[in-house]
């Protein structure tokens, strides 16, 4: 939708002599076959005259009723591949949520974001309304809710909608907090992991700086640097809810000729949680080891610096 259609339809609508808000299913008709386009084209000025409409709060007299629209949401238990009743299978809400990232730099930052788009789509919002979503739609108190509705809060903070909301809107915070996508406060926000995953976080304070912005779900890209001020594409909603919805594990393209045809093929089963905790935790002993060796070298080298005076040195 343009500003150009709708100054297109009134300026039609002033040289026939039509009123163009409020305005007629007919008028409209008659106004798409003067103007011959391609079918993309008559959609959009249509989807133009209608929002017009809608920002009025005025009728469009005569038009049929809209058809109704889809929701993005896949069903859970559904094969991801109708051709393959054996295969993985579409994930619920609170599956998918407790396997997508919301600690570490930078895929917490997006992990965060993608969330809140399941919520939303597994709540029956579309595409167009999710890409649309403003911190005026958006209350925390006395619970976090959306355009009036409450979101529920679940027994575990990975998988719980109200810690999904404020989670997020704290990287919008310490983004407008600052003005700044790249500022290292973000990053100590995302590696902020609490001890205990169940902990939840909708019942802490979120700072006021998510009301800053336009719009809630912004462009990330793939360094985790947010794109402030724009909308995230329609596209990339859709590629969310495909992925994330996915069992962990799950390659996003489709099986190779050679995969179909094997007789041998097996299905690598996706790791259980107790198997992805294991391997997080032993990433983590990991990295504590390597900062503490890094710590006794450098304090090593210390106290080589120290050990040499000035006057010692030998000079030519």
């Amino acid at each position: 939708m343009t500003a150009s259609d709708w100054e297109l339809f009134q300026d039609w609508c002033d040289a026939t002599g039509n009123v163009a808000l409020p305005t007629t299913w007919e008028t409209v008709t008659a106004f798409l076959e003067d103007t011959q386009a391609a079918p993309s084209t008559a959609v959009r000025r249509l989807g133009a005259i209608r929002a017009r409409h809608e920002r009025a709060r005025r009728d469009l007299v005569g038009a049929p009723p809209r058809p109704p629209v889809p929701v993005p949401w896949r069903t859970p238990g559904d094969p991801v591949d109708p051709d393959r009743q054996d295969g993985p299978r579409w994930l619920d809400l609170a599956e998918a949520l407790h396997q997508v990232p919301v600690y570490g730099w930078p895929h917490a930052v997006t992990g965060r974001r993608d969330a809140l788009v399941l919520v939303l789509a597994a709540y029956g919002w579309h595409r167009h309304q999710i890409v649309s979503l403003t911190p005026a739609q958006v209350t925390l108190e006395p619970v976090p809710a959306i355009d009036g509705v409450d979101l529920p809060m679940t027994n575990h903070g990975l998988t719980c909608p109200s810690c999904v909301l404020t989670r997020w809107l704290r990287v919008l915070s310490s983004i407008y907090a600052t003005g700044d996508p790249n500022t290292d406060l973000i990053a100590h926000l995302v590696e902020d992991q609490p001890a205990d995953v169940r902990v939840h976080e909708c019942g802490r304070t979120v700072p006021a700086g998510w009301r800053a912005p336009p719009w809630i779900l912004p462009s990330i890209d793939g360094h985790g640097r947010i794109d402030l001020g724009t909308q995230i594409p329609i596209r990339r909603v859709s590629a969310i809810l495909a992925n994330r919805q996915k069992p962990f594990g799950v390659i996003a393209s489709a099986p190779t000729d050679a995969q179909h045809r094997s007789p041998n093929t097996r299905r690598t089963a996706a790791p259980s949680l107790a198997e992805r905790a294991a391997a997080a935790h032993a990433i983590d002993a990991a990295l504590d080891d390597l900062d503490a060796a890094l710590r006794d070298a450098e304090k090593r080298w210390r106290n080589i610096l120290a050990s040499i005076e000035p006057g010692h040195t030998d000079r030519p």
